[in-house]
């Protein structure tokens, strides 16, 4: 069967262990649930909040004050957001 090599930080590998642990499961199996999800659903099985490049040029955009937008009032707003 192939074999995966992570890389984490010690300090997080004991805790987690410890958690898995009290749980039954140990980190090999616990990867291999997390791939199995994967392979089910087609997304990872957690909340990614990693933003994307579209996010990441909003946010520099926004930190530059560059391409805001500007609205008069709610209804102004909702107009120029077309809703």
């Amino acid at each position: 069967m192939p074999r995966n090599t992570v890389m984490i930080e010690p300090e997080v590998k004991s805790r987690v262990d410890a958690i898995l642990r009290g749980m039954g499961l140990n980190a090999q199996q616990a990867i291999a649930m997390m791939y199995y999800e994967i392979d089910i659903h087609k997304k990872l099985p957690f909340e990614n909040n990693v933003p994307n490049s579209e996010t990441l040029e909003a946010m520099d955009d926004y930190d530059a004050r560059r391409n805001l937008g500007f609205a008069e009032n709610s209804q102004d707003l909702f107009k120029q957001l077309e809703m």
